[in-house]
């Protein structure tokens, strides 16, 4: 069985995202994360080489991050989105230097994006 994801600081300089995905426990360096997304009980967690999943909420993965000072970003009701692999944005969605998009659901998201990413990256209007 599948158990929620936690976060693992045993070694600082580089922190990791731990989760169970049956038989074993993973991890996975947060700087290698682009996002996470919510697909029912599901959270699958993307990187630049794949993706793999586990059960949970995704407000308790943006709740564990943020603790860390993480810099992920919640763009959608099914998304948080790791902030350094954000290029771009506009009211529909954002840009991730993948070349992926992904959709911002409506303007409270937006005017959050625009908020914490206002010298960060371009907007488009």
């Amino acid at each position: 069985r599948k158990r929620m994801a936690k976060i693992d600081c045993r070694n600082v300089s580089a922190y990791t995202f731990a989760y169970y995905h049956r038989p074993s426990y993973h991890s996975r360096p947060l700087n290698h994360i682009l996002y996470f997304v919510s697909e029912g009980r599901c959270i699958r967690l993307v990187t630049k080489d794949g993706s793999d999943s586990f059960y949970g909420r995704l407000s308790e993965v943006e709740n564990n991050l943020s603790v860390k000072n993480c810099r992920f970003i919640r763009v959608h009701q099914s998304y948080l989105v790791n902030e350094k692999y954000i290029l771009s944005y506009d009211r529909k969605g954002i840009l991730l230097i993948t070349g992926e998009t992904l959709s911002i659901s409506n303007s409270h998201y937006y005017q959050e994006v625009r908020r914490l990413l206002r010298k960060k990256v371009h907007a488009i209007p």
